[in-house]
């Protein structure tokens, strides 16, 4: 907590800044807080709209009013000369990302449109930690937005907002940052190289007619067969990134927010986010293209192999709701609690969810409420814009 002594903020500004250092960054990134934290740090100590946006996202009320008001007024005095924006492309662009990853605002879209202008004329001359973040942001809410409500991107953006894997031109210094590991596994999204492509593809697609449907199934296994430590989500003792694993000659060490551990079992938490969101995917086929009803047997045993693959559950209930990790899962859980008929499925969701509510994110007691509504079998006569980020 040193780094944030080099603020001297007085309080509250200081009890904010902590929150979100200690909070707030591990909601963005619960793979890799540290990473978030140091990029954003580093740029709030020279940007004060910068700092001002992530003080909002820890205060409530008049508070994070007074926030976001001190925010915008601050980027508004950079906007008015070129050189500024160039000199501060960077924490302009974070700043506008944390300002659409506030689901309390109904602006968000504005917010990542705002973003993605900048980004699409800048990024070509900048190549930093912070912009490959920015990216790896914007592909993170432009597929939950297109997998739970309709996404933001146009058609031609496609190919160069979720070029974020192992092909895309700044894939080797987005390894060494510690953005992407050497499969091509996103360690801010989740999921793999396949399923970015998988995702990209589909949201180009207007409708779905038969030779699309291949080309998106064959995606889809292709994103299946990924694997980081076991595409079964348990790593057993046999395999050698298993923590006890005996053979040190072989054995891989991978980073501590890979593993899971219920009782005697030890599961792969990149496998299970990265299966998952393969899954909500075919989920989001069976239901928007192919229009199969909830009951039908595809639906349901994919709804059930979803939950199956959730180790983190005893029972029916989430064995740690502090567990940021969880967040991760919301698209996906959102998209499976809306197909569920069973009582046991329901039960677990329902556990899901409440856990989120308890990490106070906004976003969930929306999701949560259209998956009653589903159940109850009231109609969403208008859907909330909302997007399942925090």
């Amino acid at each position: 907590q040193n780094v944030l002594g080099s603020f001297d903020l007085q309080e509250p500004h200081n009890h904010y800044l902590e929150i979100f250092y200690d909070k707030i960054s591990a909601w963005l990134m619960p793979l890799e807080q540290n990473l978030c934290n140091e990029i954003l740090i580093n740029h709030a100590k020279t940007s004060p709209y910068l700092l001002a946006a992530m003080l909002s996202l820890a205060a409530k009320d008049q508070a994070k009013l007074k926030y976001v008001s001190t925010c915008l007024k601050n980027m508004n005095n950079v906007f008015q000369h070129h050189a500024n924006i160039l000199q501060n492309i960077e924490p302009l662009i974070l700043t506008v990302l944390l300002l659409a990853a506030d689901s309390t605002s109904n602006n968000w879209r504005v917010h990542l449109r705002g973003a993605k202008d900048l980004f699409n004329k800048y990024i070509k001359i900048y190549q930093t930690p912070s912009l490959l973040l920015a990216k790896s942001w914007f592909a993170a809410i432009e597929i939950l937005a297109g997998l739970t409500t309709y996404g933001t991107g146009k058609v031609h953006e496609l190919d160069n907002l979720l070029d974020v894997g192992l092909y895309g031109e700044n894939s080797e210094f987005a390894i060494d940052i510690g953005l992407l590991m050497p499969n091509g596994y996103n360690v801010f999204l989740g999921y793999s190289t396949e399923a970015i492509i998988m995702y990209r593809e589909f949201f180009k697609l207007k409708k779905l007619d038969s030779m699309d449907l291949l080309f998106q199934m064959s995606l889809i296994h292709s994103a299946k067969e990924f694997q980081v430590a076991s595409s079964s989500i348990i790593i057993s003792l046999q395999n050698p990134m298993h923590p006890n694993f005996q053979d040190t000659d072989e054995k891989i060490i991978l980073p501590a927010s890979c593993y899971g551990i219920n009782t005697d079992i030890v599961y792969s938490w990149f496998d299970l986010i990265h299966q998952l969101h393969v899954d909500a995917l075919l989920l989001k086929i069976y239901n928007d293209f192919l229009k199969l009803p909830t009951d039908h047997y595809l639906v349901q045993d994919l709804v059930s192999r979803m939950l199956k693959n959730c180790y983190f559950y005893k029972g029916n209930q989430v064995l740690d709701s502090s567990d940021t990790r969880l967040l991760m899962l919301h698209g996906p859980l959102l998209a499976c609690g809306m197909n569920c008929i069973n009582v046991e499925d329901k039960l677990k969701v329902e556990s899901y969810f409440k856990c989120l509510m308890e990490l106070e994110i906004y976003s969930s007691n929306y999701s949560y409420r259209r998956i009653q509504n589903r159940w109850n079998g009231v109609n969403d006569e208008k859907i909330m814009d909302l997007v399942p980020f925090a």
